[in-house]
């Protein structure tokens, strides 16, 4: 799991329904938060959203949303712009390419949303890279669910945020490298040459 190889020395917030990932065990000073729905009266109901916020006032490095299905997209967005860099969450989505729509659609339910261009703005900004996960099959292996892309944000084209894929699987072929490192960011280049060499990161892959 990438969460697992955050940094040691990272304070992470986890925020999920039902608490799945148990980062704390793999993670020296990660804090689990879980939401609640409300009781037969309709009160005490406890929101990712409401969550996100709580977070933020835990001073971490990162926070992870085991999924984002609403408004929270944008708060989280908002975080990610001020100061924790490096969050991750998961939405579901078709294909790679319907990743980052789908999640402007998800801020836009937020009752603070600002207009949509604002939200392509952000996403632009603030999210690096775009893993892909669905399912497939090795060679001789079981149908299985298994990370299929890898890819960067490319900024907009025809008023969608663009992804870029770097590398894909498919069954036939294995990994294999789609895209160029030309498309990454300026701001991801620098992520990257903090632990490994850029140029290098698709050393490996098939051409």
């Amino acid at each position: 799991m990438l969460a697992r190889n955050i940094p040691p020395d990272e304070r992470v917030v986890t925020i999920e329904d039902q608490a799945e990932l148990h980062l704390w065990r793999d993670l020296a000073d990660c804090i689990s938060l879980e939401g609640r729905p409300a009781n037969t009266e309709g009160k005490g109901a406890i929101s990712i959203q409401m969550l996100v916020h709580d977070a933020l006032r835990m001073s971490p490095d990162r926070i992870v949303i085991g999924e984002v299905r609403g408004g929270e997209a944008l708060d989280l967005l908002d975080a990610m712009g001020t100061g924790h860099p490096g969050s991750i969450c998961t939405i579901h989505a078709d294909s790679p390419r319907d990743t980052l729509p789908r999640l402007v659609r998800l801020a836009l339910r937020n009752p603070q949303a600002p207009k949509g261009e604002t939200v392509l703005g952000e996403i632009v900004h603030t999210v690096d890279l775009v893993l892909y996960a669905g399912f497939s099959r090795s060679r001789g292996a079981a149908r299985a669910r298994r990370l299929l892309s890898v890819g960067t944000v490319a900024g907009i084209d025809d008023g969608r945020p663009a992804v870029q894929e770097l590398v894909a699987f498919s069954e036939d072929c294995g990994w294999h490298r789609v895209g160029s490192l030309a498309a990454l960011p300026e701001r991801v280049r620098t992520k990257l040459a903090r632990v490994t060499d850029p140029d290098r990161l698709l050393d490996g892959f098939d051409a």
